[in-house]
């Protein structure tokens, strides 16, 4: 019996810049989630730049079984 090769899906570095700003336009809810929110952003952009240092157009999602 052959196994269908399932196909990764895969998110553009693209759509996670889109996120980022997304983020930053989200309302302030309360103290807690503005200071996360201000904090999670900076290391989100690096992680987007350091996905276009390395050259990636593209990453593969983890599975979550």
């Amino acid at each position: 019996m052959i196994e269908e090769k399932q196909r990764k899906k895969r998110i553009r570095v693209e759509k996670l810049d889109e996120w980022i700003e997304i983020l930053k336009s989200t309302e302030r809810v309360d103290h807690d989630s503005e200071y996360f929110k201000r904090n999670a952003i900076p290391y989100l952009e690096q992680y987007v730049d350091s996905l276009k240092e390395a050259g990636r157009k593209t990453v593969v999602l983890e599975d979550k079984k």
